[in-house]
């Protein structure tokens, strides 16, 4: 006679599978939708030109799309016995619903990064003539950061109004913070990329991403009231600005004892300072969504 653990596994490794299933699909989806509102041929520029600038932002976007598919499946509840088939299948089309809208949402946020965050050169221009990785890492870093934000704004018991304002709000606070990252550097940071500073693009990337990780602390859980949620949210992203400010800085002095990331990143070029300052701001965000 099986025990508890052994029926358990016997009956929710088939249900996982069909999410499983259904995650390769969102994904095929989004890699339509990306071809069908992209204005040039991906594959060309992919495989033909290996175009690594591409390849990056490309990474991104599929990481992004996966963040928002995981963030919808809170909502399969505990596959306990009771669990049903036609439990099973309302699941399976809520997460698949949410996830095209995410999918959605996604590519409003590469706009908006075009037209607002990286808006003093053209990104196209950037990522397909030039071929500039640090383009493509800063895209990167957007489409990672927006999933984040975007399975935030979807967690929990909201609506499709809540989860759409607290979007918005997570996008400007992108916004902002980007505003404040280049206040707290140097350098300047759209003149960096344009130059092909790949180390730039990785350094902007990695923070909007541990940024990313912070507003998702701060969209995550159940809806309980505008003041409340509005509130909370804007404590974490203004929490998170002041933290990743002073990570950044304690690293400058503990990490880079003989240098600093601006100098390193700016005049060096330096992609191996970049590495450390993502691995130190993303380390300390995913501390806080744990640890908070």
């Amino acid at each position: 006679m099986m025990n508890d653990y052994w029926t358990t596994l016997l009956h929710d490794l088939p249900l996982g599978i069909g999410f499983v299933a259904l995650g390769f699909i969102v994904l095929i989806i989004a890699k339509i939708t990306k071809d069908y509102v992209t204005p040039y041929n991906d594959d060309e520029h992919l495989t033909e030109k290996d175009n690594p600038a591409l390849g990056l932002s490309r990474m991104g976007y599929y990481l992004g799309v996966i963040t928002v598919f995981l963030g919808t499946l809170h909502e399969p509840e505990d596959l306990d016995l009771e669990y049903t088939f036609g439990d099973y299948w309302n699941d399976l089309l809520v997460v698949f619903l949410y996830s095209l809208a995410g999918i959605a949402l996604l590519n409003v946020s590469r706009f908006l990064m075009d037209k607002l965050i990286l808006r003093r050169f053209c990104m196209k221009k950037e990522i397909l003539e030039d071929r500039n990785s640090g383009t493509g890492a800063v895209q990167c870093g957007n489409y990672i950061t927006s999933g984040l934000i975007i399975a935030g704004a979807f967690h929990g018991e909201g609506d499709i109004l809540s989860a759409a304002v607290f979007f918005a709000l997570g996008q400007a606070a992108l916004i902002v913070f980007v505003g404040f990252y280049q206040l707290i550097t140097r350098y300047d940071i759209h003149a960096q990329i344009e130059k092909d500073n790949v180390a730039a693009g990785v350094a902007l990337g990695g923070n909007m991403v541990a940024i990313g990780v912070i507003l998702l602390k701060g969209l995550s859980g159940n809806f309980v009231s505008w003041s409340d949620n509005i509130l909370g949210f804007g404590v974490y992203a203004v929490v998170g600005c002041i933290l990743l400010f002073v990570v950044r800085w304690t690293a400058d002095v503990f990490m880079l004892p003989n240098a600093t990331f601006d100098k390193e990143i700016a005049e060096d070029r330096n992609l191996a300072a970049a590495f450390i300052e993502c691995a130190v701001v993303i380390g300390a965000a995913v501390i806080v969504l744990v640890a908070l």
